[in-house]
């Protein structure tokens, strides 16, 4: 396979998840509850807190690298950002775009891989984000790491609901009594 067919291939698999993802990631609870944030992005901005103006996302744009359809990229919106999405996924893209307009939030998303993105947006930003799936390059210094207890789906079979109300409210967590096993990871990273 050439790098081109990786690509190809790779972009028709997440083409193919969109619509699982618009359903397991309860977009229509998302757009219809404008004080929803994201788990990722709930989770992520504490690491991020301390490496922002006052700890907050308020006035700061941001550019969100492989945002897939865009629930982590709004809601950095509804934290107070400016935001810019950017996925290889034209469906994702597409998805995201519908995904803003029925959350009624403010959001610029364009389809690039990310080697290409700095051409297709042609911005600077406050913030360069990525998440999920996303793996660091040589030559940045990592400020921060923290890890994660939940996940924003499950994951492995033994993985419950956490409590509503709770610090993990819409994750999904490992069983009371179980060995702790990071889920996920955050990473500040500066360049």
């Amino acid at each position: 396979m050439t790098d081109r067919s990786h690509l190809e291939a790779n972009r028709a698999n997440w083409d193919e998840r969109v619509a699982g993802h618009l359903i397991g990631y309860d977009v229509a609870g998302f757009a219809a509850d404008a004080s929803r944030i994201s788990t990722v992005v709930r989770d992520d901005l504490k690491l991020m807190a301390p490496h922002l103006p006052n700890g907050s996302m308020t006035g700061l744009s941001l550019v969100h690298l492989q945002c897939h359809i865009g629930t982590d990229t709004l809601s950095f919106a509804r934290l107070g950002a400016q935001v810019t999405g950017v996925d290889f996924s034209g469906e994702a893209i597409a998805a995201a775009r519908e995904v803003a307009e029925r959350a009624g939030l403010d959001g610029r998303f364009v389809q690039s891989t990310v080697e290409e993105a700095p051409i297709a947006v042609d911005e600077q930003f406050d913030v360069v984000y990525t998440s999920i799936g996303a793996l660091l390059d040589e030559g940045l210094v990592i400020e921060a790491f923290g890890e994660q207890d939940s996940l924003p789906w499950k994951m492995l079979p033994s993985m419950v609901e956490a409590d509503p109300g709770g610090p993990f409210d819409g994750s999904w967590v490992l069983p009371v009594g179980r060995e702790r096993v990071p889920m996920t990871f955050s990473i500040a990273a500066r360049g």
